[in-house]
C-alpha cells in the first residue's frame, strides 16, 4: 500500500469533519472559548486545528510516517520533527552525541549551541573567526583551522551557511573527522533549501554529516518554530535522539506546527524549478541595486572556498557611512520593507519562491529612497571576543551573583550575554570578561541595540565559584 504523504493532516481534516464535541485540552475548545479579538485576526481554522492527540488519529503512528517521509525527501537515515525551533534540535544532538566531549567549533554560533555545550557537559574548542575587508562580516573557518585543533577534539560543529550566507564544501573534513572517529553536527538553519536546487551551496547531509539541525520554518513553508533533526549516518543511534529529544522538546507538540511540517516536506519536493526561479530573481535584484551604487556582496569578492547562498542579498551601506542597524530601521519605518538581518555594515535580505518582480520592485525602490535620505552613522567598533576560562556547564551550575556591568572586568561570564542583531554571544559562560567587552557593550547599548543578558539596570551575572 503507498503511504499517504500528509497523515497528519488528513487526521486533523477528520477530526474537524466529525465535528465531535472535545472534554480534553486546549480550554478554547476548536475556538467556542476564545478571544473575539484574536479569532477576528486570525479566523476560525487556526483553532480548530490547535488540538490535544486528536481522536482517531495515532499520534505515534502519523508521525512516525511523516518523518520517514521527510527521511526519504532529505536523504537522511532518520528525520525528526521539532516543534522546540532549532534550539531544540541543538540542545538534542548535543545531548544525544556529545555528552562531555571536547567539541570544537567556531567562536561565531548560534547562543543556542552555547546552551547545549553547557547542558551537555562538553567542552568547547573555540576558533576565532576571520572577517571579510570592507564587509566586516564573519567567514566561516577554514578547513585548515579546523585541522590545526582537530587531535584535541571528539566531535565537530559547524554553522552552513553563516547568517550572511556563507558556506564551504566541508566534505573533505567529514570525511576526515569520520576516519578518526569524531563526530559532526551541523546547524544547518539557514540552509535547508540547499538540496532542492544545483545552484545553491553543497548540502550538509550530502557532505556526510552525522547530525543537520534545519529551520523548516526559515526559508521553507512550515510555521515558525517548526524545525527538522536529520541523521545523515548511523553513527549515532535514533533512540538516543528520541530521548534527547524528549528532554528539550514539549509532551504536547502542535498540530499546527506538525502540519505544517508535513506539509513543507510535501511541497520541498516540487520546490526544486521555484527555488531555480528565485535565484535568478535575486541576480537581477543584485543588478538594480548596484546600479543604485549600493554594493551587493558577490561569490568573486569572496576568498577561495567559500560560497555564497545566491538567494540571500548582503547590501554594504556602510560605504555610504550608513549603518546597517539604521538603515534597516528606515526600511521598516519609511517603505515598509523588513530585513532578515542587519549588522554594523550591512543589511541582510532573504528570498524565497514567495519573491516574485513586485516585492523585488518595492525593495530596489525602497533602498533608492534610503540613498537619499538615509542617515550617516559615525564609527563602528567591530564586537571583541574574549577568551574561554571556564567550561559552559560549570559557569553557569556554580554560584552566580548580579554586578554592575562596569564593575565586571576581571570576572567570569556566568550567563550569555547576546547583543542582536545577529545574535552570536559576545560572552558566553566561562569567558573572562575584559575591558574590551565591557566597554563594547557599553556603547552598543547607548546606540540603543537590543542585548540580551544584561538587565534592565545594566547588571550581568557573573561566577563566584562552586
Amino acid at each position: 500500500m503507498t503511504k499517504k504523504m500528509t497523515p497528519l493532516l488528513e487526521g486533523v481534516r477528520r477530526y474537524i469533519e466529525d465535528n465531535l464535541a472535545p472534554f480534553q485540552t486546549p480550554g478554547h475548545k476548536q475556538g467556542r472559548w476564545v478571544s473575539k479579538d484574536l479569532k477576528d485576526l486570525m479566523g476560525e481554522a487556526p483553532f480548530l486545528m490547535d488540538l490535544s492527540e486528536p481522536h482517531g488519529i495515532d499520534l505515534p503512528g502519523a508521525l512516525a510516517q511523516a518523518q520517514d517521509l521527510a527521511r526519504a525527501s532529505s536523504g537522511a537515515k532518520a528525520s525528526f520533527f521539532l516543534w522546540n525551533g532549532t534550539t531544540g534540535g541543538i540542545l538534542a544532538s548535543f545531548l544525544a552525541a556529545c555528552p562531555g566531549k571536547r567539541v570544537l567549533l567556531s567562536r561565531c554560533a548560534h547562543r543556542s549551541v552555547f546552551a547545549a555545550l553547557a547542558l551537555a557537559g562538553a567542552e568547547p574548542i573555540y576558533l576565532l573567526p576571520q572577517t571579510l575587508p570592507k564587509w566586516e562580516i564573519f567567514l566561516p573557518p577554514s578547513i585548515e583551522e579546523y585541522k590545526d585543533k582537530f587531535k584535541a577534539a571528539d566531535a565537530l560543529f559547524l554553522t552552513h551557511p553563516s547568517y550572511w550566507g556563507l558556506a564551504r564544501n566541508w566534505q573533505e573534513l567529514f570525511s576526515l573527522a569520520h576516519s578518526q572517529d569524531k563526530l559532526v553536527i551541523v546547524d544547518q538553519a539557514h540552509g535547508p533549501h540547499f538540496r532542492l536546487c544545483g545552484k545553491l551551496p553543497p548540502d550538509a547531509i550530502a557532505m556526510g554529516a552525522d547530525l543537520v539541525v534545519e529551520s523548516t520554518h526559515k526559508v521553507s513553508t512550515a510555521l515558525t518554530q517548526a524545525s527538522m533533526l536529520h541523521l545523515g549516518t548511523e553513527r549515532v543511534a535514533p533512540p538516543l535522539v528520541s530521548e534527547a529529544l524528549s528532554m528539550v522538546q514539549s509532551t504536547s507538540p502542535s498540530f499546527l506546527l506538525l502540519c505544517s511540517l508535513e506539509a513543507a516536506v510535501a511541497q520541498d519536493a516540487k520546490a526544486g524549478p521555484l527555488w531555480e526561479r528565485t535565484v535568478q530573481l535575486a541576480a537581477g535584484a543584485r543588478a538594480c541595486l548596484q546600479a543604485l551604487g549600493w554594493p551587493v556582496l558577490h561569490k568573486e569578492e569572496l576568498p577561495r572556498g567559500i560560497v555564497q547562498d545566491p538567494t540571500r542579498l548582503v547590501v554594504h551601506v556602510r560605504g555610504k557611512g550608513q549603518s546597517g542597524i539604521v538603515a534597516s530601521q528606515f526600511l521598516k519605518e519609511r517603505v515598509g520593507i523588513v530585513p532578515e538581518m542587519a549588522d554594523q555594515h550591512n543589511v541582510v535580505l532573504l528570498l524565497t519562491p514567495a519573491d516574485d518582480e513586485k516585492t523585488i520592485e518595492r525593495l530596489v525602490a525602497g533602498f533608492a529612497l534610503l540613498a537619499k535620505e538615509g542617515k550617516e552613522a559615525g564609527a563602528i567598533p567591530q564586537p571583541p571576543f574574549p577568551k574561554a576560562v571556564l567550561s559552559p556547564k560549570l559557569a553557569i551550575c556554580g554560584t552566580r551573583q548580579l554586578l554592575p556591568l562596569q564593575k565586571a572586568v576581571g570576572e567570569v561570564a556566568g550567563a550569555m550575554v547576546v547583543p542582536y542583531p545577529p545574535g552570536i554571544p559576545l560572552l558566553a559562560p566561562g569567558d573572562a570578561i575584559e575591558k574590551e567587552q565591557v566597554e563594547y557593550l557599553t556603547w552598543i547599548r547607548k546606540q540603543g541595540w537590543q542585548v540580551d543578558g544584561l538587565t534592565c539596570e545594566g547588571e550581568i551575572l557573573v561566577y563566584r565559584g562552586g
